[in-house]
């Protein structure tokens, strides 16, 4: 930057950078002052933005889950928009699997909580209490982070099924299963659905979306 120069870098540049940087790099290349380096800035430009480099990640994190919502529609079967959500969110984890760490590792993340809160009310509108949707929205959100840790952690150590033998007592249908990842999360999303269209066959609610 130069010497007689405003600082002119937005808070939008910012995030943008800090984001090419996190999806070449992953978490351990973002740093404050790799952010203001991308973007020409001093780290105290950071700094006056977000006030601590948890700060930073924390806005990142929010801003790549921007789009993980789900789409609530009060004449929808609140069901089926879960269905959706599940299979969508695991697609958008896998394209950026270090998203998981990256809200963890930066603290409170609004749209962790938004996400949490869409489906604590997606299942209010299938007609689950408020303790039953709150234990199960919760419980979705882990089986969708720990399905793609799993899934991530086999693809990184790029174990493949030719390279290995079951012991004789594994049956093979079983082993390959381990391996089949579509095929056992579309049971998973089912079991999950299913079960709570079983579990609670309560009458749908009419109850608005909230914001």
């Amino acid at each position: 930057m130069g010497a007689g120069r405003p600082a002119l870098t937005s808070r939008a540049e910012i995030i943008k950078a800090a984001r090419k940087i996190f999806q070449k790099e992953g978490i351990e290349g973002l740093s404050v002052r790799s952010v203001a380096a991308a973007v020409d800035a001093a780290p105290s430009t950071i700094y006056n933005y977000f006030g601590t480099k948890q700060g930073m990640l924390a806005v990142l994190a929010d801003d790549l889950l921007g789009g993980a919502r789900p789409e609530i529609k009060p004449d929808k079967d609140p069901l089926e928009t879960l269905r959706q959500w599940m299979i969508e969110y695991r697609q958008l984890l896998l394209k950026t699997p270090e998203l998981i760490v990256l809200a963890h590792a930066s603290g409170p993340v609004s749209n962790v909580f938004r996400i949490g809160h869409d489906l604590y009310e997606l299942l209010l509108l299938a007609g689950l209490s408020e303790s039953d949707a709150a234990v199960c929205s919760r419980s979705i959100q882990y089986t969708v982070n720990g399905f793609v840790m799993q899934e991530i952690g086999q693809q990184k150590l790029g174990v493949n099924l030719e390279d290995f033998a079951p012991e004789d007592e594994l049956p093979i249908v079983l082993f390959k299963q381990q391996f089949n990842f579509d095929q056992v999360f579309a049971r998973t999303v089912e079991m999950n659905v299913e079960g709570i269209r079983s579990l609670f066959p309560v009458k749908k609610k009419s109850r608005g979306a909230k914001s």
